[in-house]
C-alpha cells in the first residue's frame, strides 16, 4: 500500500451553484483531486482557513485545543472514498486514531502543517485532469514549476504548472471534471463531438445525507 502526498490548493466557491469544492493536487500525476464539500461545513472550513475569529472559541478552536495535549497531529490520511464521501483518518503523535470528515481535517492540516496523503490506488480512481488553462479559468488556479526549488503557491492558492497530456484519456477525465462542475460541454469546448453523458462524478457530501 503506497501513499502519496498532496498538495492542498484551496477552497473553491464554484458557479452556476456555488458549490464549495477543495481541491489538491497529485503533483507527480499531474491531475488534481476535488473533494466537494456541503454547504455549511465547507464555508466553516474556509472562513477558518481564511483567518476568521470569533470573540468566543468555536468548535475548531476546542478541538484543536484537545489534539495539541495529545501533542499535535502526526498525520492527516484519505483512508477510503465510497460512494462520493471521502473518509479521512487523523493520527495524534501519541497514537490516537480519529475518524474525519474532509472539511475538519483541511483546518487541521493547515494549523498543524500536515498534508494530506492518500492511498495511490484511491487517488488513481479519483484524481482528474485539468489543463493549465482551465485551471485558471474554473478555480483561477496558476501552478507554477522551478527546477531545483521550493514549489511556491501563487497569489490565488494554488502550486505547480500543468502541462497538457495530450492523450484522449485526458480530455476524458477533465470532461468528467467539468460536468460534476454542473458546465456543459458547449460552454467549455469548441467543435468537440457530443459524447454520451456518462458522469461518474467525484463527488463528497462531506454531511453523508445526499446533498451536494
Amino acid at each position: 500500500m503506497n501513499d502519496v502526498v498532496l498538495e492542498f490548493a484551496g477552497i473553491h466557491d464554484m458557479e452556476p451553484e456555488n458549490d464549495l469544492c477543495a481541491v489538491f493536487r497529485w503533483v507527480e500525476g499531474e491531475k488534481i483531486l476535488p473533494i466537494w464539500l456541503s454547504p455549511v461545513d465547507g464555508a466553516r472550513a474556509l472562513s477558518h482557513t481564511g483567518g476568521f475569529s470569533s470573540s468566543r472559541p468555536d468548535t475548531y478552536d476546542l478541538l484543536i485545543d484537545v489534539l495539541e495535549e495529545h501533542g499535535g497531529i502526526d498525520s492527516i490520511r484519505i483512508s477510503s472514498h465510497f460512494e462520493g464521501t471521502f473518509m479521512v483518518d487523523v493520527s495524534t503523535t501519541d497514537g490516537a486514531n480519529y475518524d474525519c470528515r474532509p472539511s475538519d481535517a483541511i483546518v487541521l492540516s493547515e494549523h498543524f502543517g500536515i498534508a494530506f496523503s492518500i492511498d495511490e490506488d484511491i487517488l488513481a480512481q479519483t484524481a482528474v485532469y485539468v489543463s493549465a488553462d482551465d485551471l485558471q479559468e474554473y478555480f483561477g488556479l496558476t501552478f507554477v514549476d522551478s527546477p531545483g526549488e521550493e514549489r511556491e503557491v501563487s497569489a490565488q492558492g494554488s502550486g505547480l504548472e500543468t502541462s497538457a497530456s495530450g492523450n484522449p484519456q485526458a480530455d476524458a477525465d477533465f470532461e468528467e471534471m467539468m460536468r460534476s462542475l454542473g458546465v456543459s460541454e458547449e460552454d467549455f469546448l469548441s467543435g468537440h463531438d457530443d459524447e454520451e453523458n456518462n458522469d461518474t462524478r467525484v463527488i463528497n457530501d462531506d454531511n453523508d445525507d445526499g446533498e451536494v
